[in-house]
């Protein structure tokens, strides 16, 4: 549940938020940006009857602006705020006449650090060219739309729904709470962002949250019960990179997931069985050397939603390789596992006469399936024999694009069933497309895509290490397999995701059955 700071009266110099740059220094670092000196402030803050056009606030430390035109402002923007420095006291002015009646603040946003550390933070003074100053507030929080933790220095900002000038802003404190003050009755549009500009403006790239509903008629002091789910929108699909990697394969990096993809080089479709899709948007390409005819050339990616295009360069030099194989998992297995073995390059032959499997135990030499796809080797050993082999490949065992493979041995073990335990997971309770995420300590041990004809029965996890596990259950809304975050210009919000984060313990040996019943609402 969301905790709120409320605001008692009427504050001095409102401190909002603190960041630090730290330096190392003969005492204890100042972790505190510069504060004004209450008492003399002048005109005091929160006046009324306001007629000024200079404000003078003396702080605790000598300090500098930083960038004082664009991060000290006044809302309503109906002057352009000068600033100096005179000592330890900042001078505010402005040439421009206030309107009668209305609430103004000034806010000094990131504009007054000090000379060591360069801490600062959001100050605001108040005032009135009337009789009484605006007195409703607003208090909300802000979390991560993926993890539900609280964000920190997330701006919160209401724009007049007219024109879209800033009226109020605040921002969040490390609980993610923020408390807007000094607001008049009416109606506001409403927005949190990351403001990495500080142009008080939300732009493409900031991480953003909002309400299906832009727009609150402000009547009454108000705490919202609902919380911004913040996100980062979406980047320009692309390609990341392309890294060359000997003897003749492409790591191409994306910054999306890989789906129904094409991939070109130098113009040619290259077919599916020449590339690997690994599970960190990337894609590895194994090309035949000789196919590399200049020193540079262009690499496409294509999908149903973008199509992108990065050049490549491979000196000579850097074909020279060998083709390597090396057992997956550093060689230690599940009780259901085959033995694989993973090339640097695409299979194109496997001579299993080179191939000798013995049993640890006594040397015995051992028959078995073998078989591969792409650049795997499966070994599909008799599990009754014995839980170690000895698997040596001569060399030229594999032939594959580039050439053969050198020689290699290596020990595979295969853990005891007894050393695994189970989960049962029950999520009859969820009636939609879902996907389930097991997780022990941050690390995913697994990851099911779920449609709800896959959840009328208990789904059964197997050959799980004793330990702590936790889930998480995206909503999945849109049946493609991930989670996704909103889009501000549609007002789709990001989806919903269940956090578990009561440890459910695993023992050898044994089944656990879990219980997981919906803590957000159905899409």
């Amino acid at each position: 549940m969301a905790r709120y700071h409320y605001l008692i009266g009427i504050l001095s110099l409102l401190l909002v938020g603190c960041a630090q740059v730290g330096t190392i220094s003969g005492g204890d670092e100042d972790i505190f940006a510069p504060k004004p000196i209450n008492e003399g402030v002048s005109p005091p803050n929160a006046s009324s009857f306001f007629t000024s056009k200079k404000v003078e606030i003396p702080f605790d430390e000598f300090f500098t602006l930083n960038n004082p035109v664009q991060n000290i402002q006044i809302v309503p923007p109906h002057a352009k705020i000068k600033s100096k420095v005179k000592g330890k006291t900042l001078i505010l002015s402005w040439d421009e006449d206030l309107e009668a009646n209305t609430t103004y603040a000034i806010y000094l946003n990131r504009a007054v650090k000090d000379l060591s550390e360069s801490n600062d933070s959001i100050m605001q003074y108040v005032f009135s060219t009337g009789s009484t100053l605006d007195s409703l507030s607003y208090s909300v929080s802000a979390v991560d739309a993926r993890t539900n933790t609280a964000m920190k220095d997330i701006l919160v900002g209401l724009y007049n729904p007219e024109d879209g000038t800033i009226l109020n802003f605040a921002q969040t404190d490390r609980f993610g709470n923020a408390t807007l003050s000094y607001l008049k009755e009416r109606a506001y549009k409403l927005i949190a962002f990351n403001d990495e500009n500080g142009d008080l403006i939300p732009q493409p790239f900031e991480t953003v949250g909002f309400f299906e509903d832009s727009l609150i008629q402000l009547d009454s002091s108000f705490v919202s019960p609902d919380a911004f789910r913040m996100f980062k929108p979406l980047e320009k699909a692309k390609i990341e990179a392309v890294k060359f990697n000997p003897p003749s394969n492409f790591l191409i990096e994306l910054n999306r997931t890989v789906e129904n993809e094409n991939i070109y080089l130098d113009g040619i479709l290259q077919a599916p069985e020449k590339y690997t899709v690994n599970s960190n948007n990337s894609i590895t390409l194994y090309v035949n050397s000789e196919e590399l005819i200049s020193p540079s050339g262009e690499m496409v990616y294509q999908d149903d939603h973008f199509s992108d295009t990065a050049s490549y360069r491979v000196l000579d030099a850097q074909k020279k390789g060998s083709v390597l194989v090396k057992p997956s998992n550093n060689g230690l297995f599940s009780p259901s596992d085959s033995a694989g073995f993973v090339v640097n390059d695409i299979i194109t032959k496997l001579n299993s006469e080179l191939i000798t499997i013995r049993n640890s135990k006594d040397s015995t030499l051992l028959t078995s399936f073998i078989g591969y796809d792409k650049n795997v080797v499966d070994i599909y050993l008799n599990r009754e024999l014995s839980d170690q082999y000895i698997v040596a490949f001569k060399e030229g065992a594999i032939e594959t694009t580039n050439g053969t493979s050198k020689a290699f041995e290596g020990t595979v073990q295969f853990n005891s069933q007894k050393k695994y335990g189970s989960l049962s997971l029950d999520l009859s309770h969820y009636e939609h497309s879902i996907v389930l995420e097991v997780l022990s300590g941050t690390n995913i041990v697994d990851e099911l895509e779920l449609k709800p004809s896959d959840l009328t029965s208990p789904i059964v996890l197997t050959e799980l290490s004793p330990g702590s596990y936790t889930f998480k259950i995206i909503h999945d809304s849109n049946y493609n397999g991930r989670w996704d975050g909103g889009d501000l210009k549609t007002r789709r919000q990001p989806e919903q995701v269940d956090i578990y984060s009561s440890p459910t313990k695993v023992r050898a040996n044994w089944e656990v059955e879990v219980s997981l019943v919906p803590i957000a609402k159905t899409p």
